[in-house]
């Protein structure tokens, strides 16, 4: 089926109520929605003011001006062309490379960073591996459907999922779930979440009951 981009404005072919051709679009669309929001305008000028009131456009400068600075500068170029190098030669190596990494431990761990850091009100936690062991150990499979996991299946591969959509990431807030499981829950709140278990037909484990239970009393 056919659309139309609202971002870019670009013919793309997708599913029915597609709205943006990429990830990409999307999240700039959201950017400017945001940037428009007259909320949003205000607190950044309160922020920015602070800043400059600290000597933030100073020491920002000083820094810029520092053999520390120009260095990184020049490593992050010869970086970035050597890796664009590597991925015209021979793009399917690397994207295998790339899918060889998400699916270790230390590739496991920056996923889940990268999307703290794409929240931006999360802060503070660090995952690490004793954090993976721990939700491993205590959900041995699909904590939603009871899936065993497979690599090697798209749906059926292992991921991470923050039981309450609002909060970090916690022990008491990650739970371990299949890839269809976490795609298919998205960011529903917490009340509707025993709605979506019997929509799905799920047959979920006792760490699901339990945290819904801690969660909903602590309100």
């Amino acid at each position: 089926m056919k659309h139309i981009c609202i971002n870019c404005k670009k013919e793309f072919e997708g599913r029915l109520n597609k709205e943006y051709c990429s990830i990409k679009c999307r999240e700039r669309q959201r950017f400017i929605r945001r940037k428009d929001n007259p909320q949003y305008k205000k607190a950044r000028a309160i922020r920015e003011k602070r800043w400059y009131l600290k000597g933030g456009k100073e020491k920002k400068n000083e820094y810029h001006r520092s053999k520390k600075f120009r260095n990184y500068q020049n490593k992050w170029r010869r970086d970035k062309k050597y890796w664009l190098e590597q991925y015209e030669h021979n793009p399917e190596r690397e994207k295998e490379k790339s899918r060889r990494y998400r699916k270790t431990a230390k590739g496991k761990i920056n996923v889940l960073m990268c999307n703290e850091r794409r929240r931006k009100k999360f802060k503070g936690f660090k995952v690490d591996k004793q954090f993976l062991e721990a939700i491993r150990e205590r959900d041995i499979t699909c904590v939603y459907c009871g899936k065993l996991f497979n690599e090697n299946i798209s749906t059926d591969r292992e991921t991470f999922d923050h039981f309450n959509c609002n909060e970090p990431l916690s022990l008491d807030n990650t739970v371990r779930c299949c890839w269809s499981c976490n795609a298919s829950k998205r960011n529903i709140p917490l009340e509707k979440i025993p709605e979506w278990i019997t929509r799905k037909k799920l047959n979920p484990q006792k760490i699901v009951l339990e945290l819904l239970n801690k969660k909903i009393n602590k309100k």
